[in-house]
């Protein structure tokens, strides 16, 4: 693990003072860096599947070159063959093209070559699943050691209650074998039960932590209050509930589990958490890591799930939207008190979840890969 973690307000500050690439700031999918040699340029890639099922990429390289950009298209991330017909061609200085999508109900990967010589494998980072708030890939990240997150392993999203026919046949060709459950019994009312679909629940949530958030649903906190009230839960969650990060973690641990789908009722704050200590294990630096947790700030409506909400005083409803946002503040607070307690996240898992160093390996080895 980087030391970036130890000097993270440092790091934080900086990333503000800095021009980050435009990519990396206003697209809310996927960033990929190429790495940059004396003649290899940097390319910053995005794509997002626009809610007609059609994907739409974009990129940048610095410095600017010319040329043309082929794209070659799989169902399955670890076999794109260059060697077959491109599915779109354009030139560089397009930035951006569309493809249209032949079955919305099957998810694609695509590798972008540029001039023939410069590849990078992308997928859009969120999913459409009708019913589904919040979906997505964490797949692509950039980490250490020139590897990135590995596509289609490891989804996230809010709960799949309200999942339908056209939602299922998605999660079906998704190929998702567990799924992850990080809700209270309390919370689980009509949760599908899929066939052939292994189900695991894992409790994040205390009961006084429930009374917590109850608070704010019915209306009784302020805004003001809620980014202490998010920043206690989340110490307790990482301090009180380390058996339950173990558990998840085991999971994690078998091969036979991917792909897999870890949900709770947002996909914002316990699985937001979860999928953070896991980014930041697997070695992705903290701007990727707090910009997959922001993303749900675009792909999670308040307004869906707490239906009654506009009916309550307008202060209740800003507590509400608080708490139901991803704000850095908030994963910034539970860094902190990791890094004060353990130094980073690798530490915080074997010092404190229990989680043996063969275990990190072994994780790193099944959800890594080698970027070009």
């Amino acid at each position: 693990m980087s030391t970036y973690l130890v000097y993270l307000r440092v790091v934080i500050r900086k990333c503000k003072e800095m021009k980050v690439p435009l990519l990396l700031l206003f697209t809310p999918i996927f960033t990929s860096l190429v790495s940059c040699g004396s003649s290899q340029p940097s390319i910053s890639v995005a794509c997002e599947e626009n809610n007609k099922g059609n994907f739409v990429m974009k990129w940048e390289t610095s410095p600017i070159i010319e040329g043309h950009i082929k794209v070659y298209a799989s169902p399955d991330p670890n076999h794109i063959s260059t060697e077959s017909t491109p599915v779109a061609e354009a030139g560089i200085n397009e930035e951006k093209v569309t493809l249209v999508s032949t079955n919305p109900l099957v998810r694609m990967y695509y590798t972008m070559v540029f001039n023939d010589e410069f590849p990078v494998t992308l997928s859009s980072r969120n999913v459409n699943v009708s019913g589904v708030q919040n979906f997505r890939d964490i797949g692509g990240y950039p980490a250490s050691r020139n590897k990135e997150t590995v596509w289609g392993h490891v989804y996230r999203s809010a709960d799949i209650d309200n999942i339908d026919s056209e939602g299922i046949a998605v999660l079906r060709g998704l190929g998702i074998r567990t799924i992850i459950d990080l809700r209270s019994q309390s919370e689980i009312r009509n949760s599908p039960k899929l066939k052939g679909i292994n189900y695991i629940h894992i409790p994040i949530y205390s009961d006084d932590m429930l009374d917590e958030v109850s608070k704010v649903y019915n209306g009784d906190v302020i805004a003001d209050s809620v980014p202490s009230l998010v920043e206690r839960i989340d110490t307790k969650i990482l301090s009180k509930r380390r058996w339950a990060y173990r558990k998840v973690f085991k999971c994690l641990l078998v091969r036979d589990n991917y792909p897999l789908l870890i949900e709770c009722s947002d996909g914002k704050s316990r699985t937001g958490l979860v999928a953070a200590v896991l980014l930041s294990a697997l070695g992705v630096n903290y701007d990727f890591v707090l910009k997959d947790y922001q993303l749900s700030n675009l792909y999670f409506d308040v307004t869906k799930f707490h239906r009654d909400a506009y009916r309550m005083p307008e202060s209740a409803q800003e507590a509400i939207t608080s708490f139901f946002s991803a704000k850095e503040d908030y994963l910034d607070d539970a860094y902190q008190y990791i890094i004060d307690d353990y130094g980073d996240a690798t530490r915080y898992l074997t010092k404190g979840v229990g989680l043996s160093k063969h275990d990190i390996e072994k994780l790193r080895r099944l959800l890594l890969k080698n970027n070009y």
